[in-house]
C-alpha cells in the first residue's frame, strides 16, 4: 500500500559554516549595541557630572564629570538602558530649568540681612581656599578685600583669618601692603568648615576678652555663618561682601544661574544639617 503521509519534510540543518557566520553576526550586533550603550552612558554621565560641577561651590567638584562618565558607562555596560535614558532625561530637564527659567532668580531674590556697623574688637573673614600657587580664589579675595576695607575705615584694628590646610594670610598681607596698610593678623585653626571657624574664633574671643566682632563672608553664606557663630557664643555684626565670581543678586547668564543655584542648594542643605547637629540657631 502506497505511503500517503502528508507530514512536511524536515528542513535541512544549516551547515557548520552557515551557523558560524550567524553566530559571528549575532556577536557583532551585540557588541555594537553594548558599545553604543556604553558610549551613550559615558556622554550622559559626563553631562550630569559637568552640571553637578557647575552647581557645586566646593573644591574637588572638577572630578564629577569623570565620576559621572564612569557611572554612565557602567550602566551602559550592564544594559540598564531604561535607567540610562531616565537619567539623561532628568539631567536635561534640570539643566533647562536651572539655566533658562526664572527659578534661580526667584530662589535668590531675598538678600541676606546686614547689620549697621559699629566699632568692634576685630574683623573676622572666613576663608574659601587658595590656589596651588598660594593666590586667593575669588571668594577668598572678595572677603579679604572687604575685611581690609573695614579695617581701613576704622571699624577694628585686628584681622582674624581662620586657617584650614594652607594659610591665606601671606596673600592677604600682600593685599594690605599693596594698599599701603598694615594690621595685625590672627590665624586660629586648623579648621575644616564653618562650625570649626566659629569654634576657634569663640576661643580666641574668650582669650582676648572680645565682646563683638565683624563677620565677613559672601552674602549667600552669611545666614548659616552668622547663626553658627551665634550658637558658638560669638556676638557678630554681619558685613556681607559682594561676589566677583558671578552675579548672585540678579543672575542672567547661564553660568550665573548655575553658580547661584549651586550656592543656594549648598547653603540650604548645609543650614538644615547644622541645625540638626545643634551647630546653628
Amino acid at each position: 500500500m502506497a505511503n500517503t503521509s502528508t507530514e512536511p519534510n524536515p528542513e535541512p540543518l544549516p551547515s557548520p559554516r552557515t551557523a558560524t557566520i550567524a553566530n559571528r553576526a549575532s556577536l557583532t550586533t551585540g557588541t555594537r549595541t553594548s558599545a553604543c550603550a556604553v558610549l551613550i552612558g559615558l556622554c550622559v554621565g559626563s553631562l550630569a557630572g559637568v552640571a553637578m560641577a557647575e552647581i557645586s561651590p566646593v573644591s574637588g567638584a572638577s572630578c564629577l564629570p569623570a565620576v559621572g562618565g564612569a557611572v554612565g558607562g557602567l550602566l551602559g555596560l550592564m544594559r540598564l538602558r531604561r535607567v540610562l535614558w531616565g537619567m539623561g532625561f532628568s539631567v536635561a530637564i534640570c539643566v533647562l530649568m536651572i539655566a533658562y527659567t526664572p527659578l534661580v532668580p526667584w530662589l535668590v531674590s531675598t538678600p541676606p540681612r546686614s547689620d549697621l556697623l559699629e566699632p568692634a574688637d576685630a574683623v573676622v573673614a572666613l576663608g574659601a581656599g587658595t590656589h596651588s600657587d598660594g593666590s586667593l580664589v575669588c571668594h577668598s579675595r572678595d572677603r579679604s578685600l572687604h575685611a581690609i576695607e573695614l579695617l581701613r575705615e576704622g571699624y577694628a584694628k585686628e584681622l582674624v583669618l581662620p586657617v584650614a590646610r594652607d594659610s591665606w594670610a601671606p596673600a592677604v598681607r600682600e593685599q594690605m601692603a599693596n594698599l599701603g596698610l598694615s594690621f595685625p593678623v590672627d590665624e586660629p585653626g586648623p579648621v575644616a568648615n564653618t562650625h570649626d571657624e566659629a569654634t576657634v574664633v569663640a576661643e580666641l574671643a574668650r582669650q582676648h576678652g572680645w565682646r563683638r566682632v565683624i563677620l565677613v563672608t559672601n552674602a549667600w553664606h552669611m545666614p548659616r555663618a552668622a547663626a553658627t557663630f551665634k550658637r558658638a557664643g560669638v556676638d557678630v555684626l554681619r558685613a556681607p561682601c559682594s561676589d566677583s565670581c558671578a552675579d548672585m543678586v540678579h543672575p542672567t547668564s547661564m553660568s550665573d544661574h548655575f553658580r547661584a543655584f549651586g550656592c543656594w542648594l549648598h547653603e540650604t542643605i548645609g543650614y538644615r544639617v547644622y541645625r540638626a547637629r545643634g551647630w546653628a540657631d
